[in-house]
């Protein structure tokens, strides 16, 4: 076996490990979409590389080569596209990559010279890992992983055009394709491409359990109906809220009657439309079980907090709920407390859990401050970053709702 045989062999058996790592991965994270290409990008890498030692004619060697390269080439940019959620199904640089490989075969075919007929493959597959490096650089938001990915394509994207010209310009045109193979450069170039080459695998296999480390995260704070926070991430917020933090929970009226009536179908309907509301305003929620929600309101005054659930409170009872009758409407009771200096979640939805009953008890349908808390006069501006909307917001949600529920 030739030395660079044995490095094209040493190279397949490294890559079968990344396949074989990917498919298991591929099996505990099956909403990794792109792993499907990811692997077969390797497998057509393992095949062409198989070829250099497996396959002796030089003619069908050159032809396995060509194909097996440009495919997976292309593959890499199509696992890229699916990671990003582009929406082009296919790479924008699949023809050109196809034309440029074909030209190679051509004119392989027809006794042009290796060192001229090589310069379009080599080109054919830049072009898709072009593509794909300058998309996971403009990927937003950027991330290492994802830039490192891009470096490590373009890397490659000049590797593949320096062996391509390099051929040309250091080889006669009467040198065979077996002697340009066997050349220091050749193993060489081989050697060097194979860095970045398998870094970028083990990048991707990175980033594909970061991500789903991060899927994990989130879903263990939100709440699976609603996506609002759950109530163990929502109370860390109110834990780690500063002055000027209000706390508002907020009641579905009577929702048992909607279960009871219409189905829980209609029941989750309405859960899912109170949490779109509090989307619609921008503003820090969460579900803290059934019917109950909540919201932070961050550097607020008892002006803003109050202006804030009469807001909610108005909205809510002017959106029509999917599956209940046009002029069935469904209202919510909300209790407001200040989130005072040092009590944290408990003490303050103490309060606010108080000042809620006082409003069921009043008629429902209403809002009612805690009776302990203190007016603050805090002269910052409603800021939507800060979880607290703007009465120009507020005004803008409740002129919608009346347009789009009247009657």
């Amino acid at each position: 076996m030739t030395q660079l045989n044995a490095i094209f062999a040493t190279l397949s058996i490294v890559l079968a490990a990344f396949l074989l790592l990917a498919l298991l991965l591929h099996r505990h994270y099956p909403s990794q979409r792109y792993m499907h290409w990811m692997m077969l990008a390797i497998a057509s890498m393992i095949l062409g590389f198989s070829s250099g030692f497996l396959i002796e004619d030089g003619d069908l060697q050159l032809l396995s080569v060509v194909v097996l390269y440009t495919m997976s080439a292309t593959l890499t940019c199509q696992t890229i596209l699916v990671m990003t959620d582009a929406k082009r199904k296919f790479p924008a640089t699949l023809p050109l990559a196809i034309v440029l490989a074909g030209g190679t075969v051509g004119t392989a075919v027809a006794g042009y010279p290796f060192v001229y007929n090589t310069i379009p493959f080599h080109f054919g597959c830049g072009a898709p890992l072009f593509e794909a490096g300058w998309r996971m650089f403009r990927q937003e938001p950027k991330r290492p992983v994802d830039l490192a990915i891009a470096a490590c394509l373009m890397v490659m994207v000049v590797l593949f055009g320096v062996r391509g010209i390099g051929f040309a310009y250091l080889f006669d045109p009467v040198t065979t394709y077996a002697d340009i193979e066997s050349s220091k450069f050749a193993t060489l170039t081989i050697l060097v491409m194979a860095l970045p080459g398998l870094t970028l695998s083990l990048l991707m296999v990175y980033r594909m359990l970061d991500t789903a480390a991060s899927n994990y995260r989130l879903a263990s704070q939100t709440d699976s109906l609603t996506g609002l926070l759950n109530r163990a991430a929502f109370a860390s917020r109110v834990d780690k809220a500063g002055d000027g933090a209000f706390l508002i929970l907020c009641d579905i009226d009577y929702f048992k009657r909607v279960n009871d009536n219409w189905g829980h179908a209609v029941g989750d309907a309405a859960l899912v439309s109170l949490a779109e509301l509090f989307r619609e305003i921008n503003v820090v929620a969460g579900r803290l079980g059934g019917e109950e929600f909540a919201v932070l309101l961050a550097g607020a005054n008892d002006k803003q907090a109050r202006l804030a659930a009469e807001g909610i409170r108005t909205a809510f009872s002017l959106r029509t709920i999917e599956g209940m009758p046009q002029d069935e409407r469904l209202t919510a009771s909300f209790g407001v407390a200040a989130v005072e200096k040092g009590d944290g979640f408990d003490k303050s939805f103490k309060r606010a859990d108080e000042a809620l009953y006082a409003a069921k008890n009043q008629g429902r349908n209403r809002v009612s401050f805690a009776a302990a808390q203190q007016p603050t006069e805090s002269g910052n501006k409603p800021s939507l970053q800060s979880g607290k909307p703007s009465r120009e917001r507020m005004q803008r949600v409740l002129d919608q709702s009346r347009l789009r529920h009247a009657g």
